[in-house]
């Protein structure tokens, strides 16, 4: 039942700053009403870097017809679409006063030409020519225009080329995506495009969800290789046999995925503040289990009964662990009355994952103690090493503490006003040195964006 929904859940891990916000926000129904009207496609770019543009040309006209026959491919955009019309009516987009002006400039040009030395102006006429070059080029610098590649995505130095491939399906899963931009690698390794440069370098840019995932699960495996060692440690030093520390750890390992998979009935995707729960949970869930073996052992050890120890087990230690718990779980609860989901989905996947864990420390684990137990794997050994300390605190040195952070408490709570909310859902991006570094190539191909676009939705 678990493990199923795990799994699913961990391959769908959303990065995509949308699946914080409530879904009941407006703007966040506008947005997704937006992205089902215009169904988006994904798009992968292919870069050359090249000191041959022709060549490149040529390889780009080549490589469009190829990629377009893959399944995957709806359209592979080697030109800017629209260029040709933007160009070839340039005239509407100058600016009211300069379109006046040109048009004065050629009056009078035209009167000039035909009245020749009748020709006598009234106003300061400085006889500039009409100038459309100097236009032109002051256009292009405001839109961040240069270069004379024209129509191809290019760099100004031209030296680096790009071709856009739109997928041919909208809305993309995480997987189809990552079958999308395998297939694409897949072709350009099988196309010949050493015979057009030799000397020409390719590297590969796009949406980022993908980069944005693999990193994320690169850091889910170093935090959980982390938060198991961290928890694994201390308890050796404590318990000393790895036995004991498999007991303890089993009922957790059994718990987290079960908690896991019930959220899903609430939950349907984590995202990147959720994914990191499982650390969370070990760290939490764990003391529960360190209690009751704790308990456990010396009881048996002073000589009490396999029975008679586990009924100390319930009498004795359920109800402060009971307490104990239920209050977590209220406090990760109440996060679900927060807005942002980031933090309700938090709240509620932390409040159902703590609540399975202390289920099983109280049925799984106690049938777990019985059985091995009884087939002899469970014995009760050494008595388990306790913590001692080798320093001598004089009380100057703990009034020393104290005042130390009680100072630090002080300035905390100073620059707490000083503390605020980063809105930029940029910044918790995967940032890496080649993430950079093509979304740097791309925008050499494709020029800045000189303005931020607005949607206006019309319900009719």
């Amino acid at each position: 039942f678990s493990i199923p929904r795990v799994i699913h859940l961990f391959k769908n891990i959303s990065t995509d700053p949308i699946d914080l916000l409530p879904q009941d926000h407006i703007s966040v129904k506008n947005l997704l009403a937006l992205r089902d009207k215009m169904k988006p496609k994904r798009a992968f770019i292919v870069l050359f870097e090249t000191e041959n543009p022709e060549a490149i040309r040529r390889l780009l006209a080549d490589l469009k017809p190829v990629l377009e026959q893959s399944s995957w491919v709806s359209r592979a955009m080697i030109q800017k679409p629209g260029y040709g019309f933007f160009d070839e009516n340039k005239f509407l987009f100058l600016n009211l006063d300069e379109l006046q002006e040109l048009k004065t400039k050629i009056d009078r040009r035209i009167q000039k030409e035909k009245l020749g030395s009748l020709y006598v102006s009234l106003e300061e006429d400085n006889d500039q020519a009409v100038d459309l070059q100097s236009l032109e080029n002051q256009y292009r610098l405001e839109y961040g225009i240069s270069g004379d590649n024209g129509a191809y995505y290019a760099s100004p130095n031209g030296k680096m080329y790009s071709i856009f491939i739109e997928s041919k399906k909208s809305n993309l899963s995480l997987n189809e995506e990552r079958s999308f931009q395998a297939e694409i690698r897949h072709i350009m390794a099988d196309f010949p495009v050493k015979q057009y440069d030799s000397n020409v370098k390719v590297s590969f840019a796009g949406t980022t969800r993908i980069m944005e995932y693999e990193a994320l699960m690169r850091d889910l495996k170093l935090a959980g290789m982390i938060s198991l060692f961290l928890i694994f440690t201390p308890l050796l030093i404590r318990f000393r046999r790895p036995t004991y520390i498999a007991l303890i750890f089993l009922p957790l390992a059994a718990g987290i995925p079960l908690g896991l998979a019930a959220s899903t009935l609430f939950v349907s995707k984590l995202n990147v503040t959720t994914s990191f729960l499982f650390a969370i949970l070990g760290g939490l869930g764990v003391e529960s289990g360190i209690h009751l073996f704790s308990r456990f052992y010396e009881k048996r050890r002073e000589g009490k009964s396999l029975e008679e120890s586990l009924i100390d087990l319930f009498q004795n230690q359920f109800s402060p662990i009971f307490t104990a718990v239920a209050s977590l779980v209220l406090t990760f609860l109440l996060m679900m009355f927060s807005d942002f989901r980031g933090f309700s989905e938090f709240g509620l996947i932390s409040g159902i994952g703590l609540t399975v864990i202390f289920i099983l420390y109280f049925t799984f684990f106690p049938a777990l103690l019985i059985f091995t137990s009884r087939i002899r794997l469970l014995k009760i050994g050494s008595e388990m090493k306790e913590f001692e300390s080798k320093f001598a605190f004089s009380p100057a040195w703990v009034r020393s503490l104290l005042w130390t952070f009680g100072l630090f408490t002080l300035f905390s709570i100073a620059v707490m006003p000083r503390v605020g909310f980063e809105y930029d859902s940029k910044k918790i991006r995967a940032d890496t040195p080649e993430s950079r570094e093509t979304k740097q190539k791309q925008k050499l191909t494709t020029g800045y964006r000189i303005n931020s676009p607005a949607v206006v939705l019309i319900e009719n």
